[in-house]
């Protein structure tokens, strides 16, 4: 009979079958699970890199709010050596720049001030010296040879005075025509011709 002849499934080989199958298909879900979530987490360089990156950055911007409470050239300065590459470079740069120029201007107004309330020619030229390029230069030149003139004047003044002769005033008049004491020494002149006529006419 065909029944008797037919084939017979072998129910080992279809347990073995069943087991693989299943093996099979527990290693697709787990491997298409664990493709199919994100990546959470980075690799530990990575990680440590942008920690050190963002400490980095906080410590930048802190040094930089510390720079600019301060506001002086030794706080930006300080800024600068230690954050060379920093978010705030140019800007400390330019802060440092007009911080000296202020205190350039500052010792310049200063110095000028010094040299006016002492009024001489010496102390013009200290200030001419000290400040070559600054704001108030010549007019301490103009001051040097005014006060050059007239302590010429009163030395040359003195001079013929100390002599008393008519020569000497005569000298005076042609040497500081416009001398404070011209006048003056144009009455002695005219004194002293005076005497010595009145020394002739005895």
């Amino acid at each position: 009979m065909i029944g008797d002849s037919g084939w017979q499934p072998n129910p080992a080989g279809c347990a073995a079958f069943v087991k693989v199958a299943a093996v099979a298909v527990i290693a697709g879900a787990a491997l298409l699970s664990a493709c199919s979530q994100p990546s959470d987490t980075q690799p530990p360089a990575a990680q440590q890199q942008a920690a050190d990156e963002q400490a980095r950055r906080e410590a930048d911007e802190k040094a930089w709010a510390d720079a600019e409470k301060t506001g002086t050239v030794a706080a930006y300065t300080g800024y600068l050596q230690n954050f060379g590459s920093g978010a705030h470079v140019a800007e400390a740069s330019q802060r440092i720049v007009a911080l000296n120029e202020q205190a350039r201007k500052a010792a310049d107004e200063k110095a000028w001030a010094d040299a006016e309330k002492t009024g001489t020619a010496a102390a013009y030229m200290a200030y001419i010296q000290n400040f070559g390029g600054g704001a108030h230069v010549a007019e301490a030149r103009q001051r040097v040879t005014e006060l050059s003139r007239k302590e010429a004047d009163e030395k040359a003044w003195a001079d013929a005075v100390r002599a008393g002769t008519a020569s000497a005033f005569t000298a005076y008049t042609q040497n500081f025509n416009s001398g404070a004491h011209v006048a003056e020494a144009r009455e002695r002149i005219a004194a002293l011709d005076e005497i010595g006529r009145a020394s002739c006419r005895e």
